[in-house]
């Protein structure tokens, strides 16, 4: 930890981040932390009861078990993680097997879900609860939307120590979880081990911590693995206690840091308070070519709920906002095109590794879409003409289940790429760039979300639209706020607006429409008053605290930043599928190239994957592989 000891100064973004968090305290003798002071007791099986925050909770137990069908004894410690916790959630469990050493890394496991329900819990075995009796196997592997995902056989059996935790997250009351409290409560999580292991209270590396997590879960580990001692949370670590920082009168010292070894991450839902603008710039052309053409589409037999044509007012705000994610692509130091050319690459190589029978072999079995799969036979493939045709019916098969109807779809586009090579010499696949546009309408029609707008930031607009994260920023007075100035606008609480819903298709509510001026050629601008007074909201306390709190949720700003005052994790194991748009597929085009570009950063086995949709793709054996070659590094 190249931080340890060093003071900060506190900095104007450092004390944006102190709002809405506990009073500041007088930090208390280390031994707080140290786990060797918790009496045998015993454990709630379900440990959520309703305890307030800071009453008396610790303690340690004995399980004893099986691992591989030998017997393995585990010590179980659990309590509070921070001195003054704000929150029911911010306790932890650590689970120390007897064989673990000081040379022993650490697997530290999410529970997050579309950055909320971070609660407070027990890692499952393949029996049920991890508790005393558990009969664990080391290939407990497992393809699941659960950040519960079996995994503690792996990583026993690797010699690892096991911790969960809870975290404070978007939807908890009193508005505790703005960020960055979730990053914060996790970093919090991470110093707690990392003290109790280097006065010898726990065995263990604190250098070989290894942090998992998908979806919301996804988002938290990379942005922690990419923020590692950042002074941006220093003031929010203080003030709720975490273990190893401190405040003085001339900044921050910083003992024990809260950088980790290496992520594996799963679907990363990133650029959370830039989602809506990137949605926009990656699918604003489709929408308008749809809304022009649907009934030539659905007389095609294109998906009807794809095929409908958009309100004019969303089409109206795509225009507005997509021009947003540009600028926020410039501020990573990218342009347009070269996001988008690095995306194809991915999907290049997302496509060879299909060929070579790497996709993701989902099947329903149940249900209305029970018999469906995209198996492709690939055993015949030996030309470069078979890998065409073999790829054009994967990814016709490899269509989400949510949109089956695509295996139908006689002008699905299935002609943007090109295969040469043979079977004997290896498959390249190529899309040139003037393909792109081909690509994202495939995208369009295969994608497992396809948000309407606003994708991400739609509480308060009163539209039927994509996942809800506005609760991730605001004043800790308010549950809420908008990072873009559409969002803003369509809030009726802010003045421009009825409280009248929206929907898809042919709404007789014109108050969005006429957020905006709208030219002859269909050109689309905010209107001069809305604008100057949002511009107005920007400028405020709420509205310049937005973009830190979006910036302390996301990786991809920290990457950019390329080390400097930041300890970036330097290994990296992410995969998301093809067909997985919970973000913005530029925003995990420029995650990946940020990765490649970033000193720190010495391992990035990031790929996208066909087939594969919003589900945890790194408790798998390719994944332990990858780590178990990762640790074995000097």
């Amino acid at each position: 930890m190249k931080q340890a000891h060093i003071q900060f100064p506190i900095t104007a973004l450092a004390a944006l981040s102190l709002l809405g968090l506990a009073a500041c305290s007088t930090p208390a003798a280390p031994e707080w932390w140290d786990v060797t002071q918790y009496a045998s007791g015993v454990f709630p099986e379900q440990p959520n009861e309703n305890i307030a925050p800071g009453t008396a909770f610790a303690g340690q137990r004995k399980l004893t078990g099986t691992l591989n069908g030998q017997p393995l004894n585990v010590t179980h410690y659990w309590g509070w993680y921070v001195q003054t916790p704000n929150s029911i959630k911010q306790r932890i469990n650590i689970y120390v097997p007897e064989t673990a050493t000081d040379s022993s890394a650490v697997y530290f496991a999410t529970e997050n879900g579309g950055w909320s329900n971070n609660t407070y819990y027990q890692p499952r075995s393949a029996d049920g609860q991890f508790k005393d009796g558990f009969t664990i196997s080391s290939n407990e592997l497992s393809n699941t939307s659960s950040n519960r995902a079996v995994s503690v056989g792996p990583a026993l059996s690797r010699n690892m120590i096991v911790v969960t935790y809870g975290a404070r997250s978007r939807n908890d009351a009193d508005n505790l979880g703005h960020s960055p409290a979730t990053m914060t409560d996790t970093k919090a999580a991470i110093r707690f081990v990392k003290a109790n292991m280097q006065q010898g209270a726990l065995p263990g590396n604190p250098e070989r911590i290894v942090i998992n997590g998908m979806s919301g879960g996804g988002g938290l580990t990379t942005t922690v693995a990419a923020s590692g001692n950042s002074p941006d949370y220093f003031p929010s670590l203080v003030e709720i206690g975490a273990a190893g920082i401190t405040r003085t009168n001339d900044g921050y010292t910083n003992a024990i840091g809260d950088d980790v070894f290496a992520t594996m991450s799963s679907a990363p839902i990133i650029d959370l308070y830039w989602t809506d603008a990137g949605y926009e710039w990656f699918y604003g052309a489709m929408r308008s070519d749809v809304t022009k053409q649907s009934a030539k589409y659905l007389a095609a037999g294109a998906p009807a709920a794809r095929a409908a044509k958009y309100p004019l007012w969303t089409l109206a705000a795509s225009q507005v906002i997509a021009p947003e994610f540009s600028t926020y692509i410039q501020s990573l130091g990218f342009t347009d095109d070269q996001v988008k050319r690095n995306l194809l690459d991915l999907i290049e190589t997302a496509l060879e590794d299909a060929l070579k029978g790497e996709a993701y072999p989902w099947a329903a079995t149940t249900g209305a879409n029970a018999g469906l799969d995209n198996k492709v036979d690939l055993s015949a493939v030996k030309t470069a003409a078979q890998a065409t045709d073999a790829l054009k019916q994967l990814l016709r098969a490899a269509c989400s289940a949510t949109n089956k109807a695509n295996r139908q779809f006689k002008g699905l586009p299935l002609d943007w790429f090109t295969v040469s090579g043979d079977a004997d010499g290896g498959f390249k696949v190529t899309i040139s760039t003037d393909m792109y546009d081909q690509y994202v309408a495939y995208t369009y029609w295969t994608s497992q979300w396809l948000k309407d707008f606003p994708a991400s930031d739609n509480e308060g607009v009163l539209v039927t639209a994509g996942h809800s994260e506005s609760d991730l920023w605001g004043l800790p007075s308010h549950r809420y706020s908008h990072s873009t100035a559409v969002t803003w606008a369509a809030d009726p609480v802010n003045g421009h607006v009825a409280a009248v819903a929206d929907s898809r298709e042919g709404s007789a509510n014109t108050d969005h429409d006429a957020l905006f001026d709208i030219d002859k050629s269909g050109a689309a601008t905010l209107k001069a008053n809305i604008r100057a007074a949002f511009d107005a909201f920007a400028a405020s306390e709420e509205g310049l605290l937005g973009p830190s709190q979006g910036r302390m949720s996301t990786p991809s700003q920290y990457l950019a930043a390329n080390g400097v005052d930041l300890d970036t994790a330097p290994h990296w194991y992410v995969r998301n599928g093809i067909h997985d748009d919970g973000v913005s597929f530029a925003s995990l085009a420029m995650l990946n190239q940020l990765l490649s570009n970033n000193a720190d950063v010495k391992d990035s086995n990031f790929k996208l994957v066909v087939g594969l949709a919003h589900t945890d793709n790194v408790n798998t054996a390719a994944a332990w592989d990858w780590l178990d070659g990762v640790l074995a590094q000097p």
